[in-house]
This record gives structure tokens, sequence and C-alpha cells, in this order.
């Protein structure tokens, strides 16, 4: 049973939404060296709209994911890794939300964690980056996209 507060929860299964289904008491922000932040944004998509649900399905589809890395020989899950709750993007104009997720990567950051941000569409991106290249001289951006549509303009 695991404790939640004063009352104890009956054993699981549980799907707690967190990242790689951990639960919530071994994935304090606290200890954690890894926070996933989720920006359900699909609004400057070209085509068809529906980005927004990506952190979702990506945080739901990595319940069904190996904890163990036979590379590293670790458990991954147990380097800390926080999923902290969605963002509710402000919708009022592009500036707004890049404002938020440059905000938020930079409490991160500034906690000396490494955000892993799930978004929506490319303009999620933009805040993240610009925060990450103030504190930081050497910056690594994994880019997945569902597609291949990176334009310059």
């Amino acid at each position: 049973m695991r404790n939640q507060g004063n009352r104890q929860l009956p054993a699981g299964p549980f799907q707690w939404n967190t990242f790689l289904n951990t639960p919530p008491d071994e994935a304090a922000f606290e200890a954690a060296r890894f926070v996933v932040l989720s920006v359900p944004f699909d609004g400057t998509t070209s085509y068809r709209s529906g980005a927004r649900y990506g952190p979702a399905a990506i945080i739901a589809a990595s319940s069904h994911l190996e904890d163990y890395d036979v590379e590293l020989r670790q458990d991954i899950s147990e380097l800390g890794i926080h999923t902290a709750p969605a963002l509710v993007p402000d919708l009022n104009s592009q500036k707004s939300l890049v404002w938020q997720v440059k905000s938020l990567v930079d409490w991160v950051v500034s906690s000396e964690k490494i955000p892993v941000l799930l978004g929506g569409d490319h303009s999620v991106t933009l805040g993240a980056v610009w925060a990450l290249q103030q504190p930081l001289v050497d910056v690594s951006v994994l880019y997945l996209d569902a597609h291949g549509d990176l334009r310059d303009e």
C-alpha cells in the first residue's frame, strides 16, 4: 500500500498519468533530475489540428516503455523524472504562449533540473530555446516531429 497523506491506498495497479507511469511519491519535484513539461498547443498548425493532444498521448504511451536501459545498465526512472501538470496555454497571442513556455523552462532550469518539453506544434519550442540560451553555453535540442515540415517561415 502506498501512503497518500494519512490514508493508505490499496495495492495497485494504478495509472498515475506521469511519464513512465512512475508513482508520484517516487517522482517528487525536489528529488527529480528531469522535469517533463506538457504544453498542449496547436494554434499555429497549418494543416490539421490535434497536436495539442500529443503531450497527453506521449505520457500515456510511456507507461508501456521499458524503464531499464540496457546500455546504461540502469532503471532510468530512478534518475528522478517529475511530470509537471500540463500548462494551460494563453491563447490571447502567440507571444503570450512563448512567454509562458519561457517562464516555465526558466523555473525548471533555475531549480537546477533538466526540462523535457512535450509540445503541440512547432511554436512551443521557441520559448524553451529562448529560456535555455541565457544560462547555458552548450544546449542540445532533440526535436521529434510527426512529419518533416520544418520551414524557415
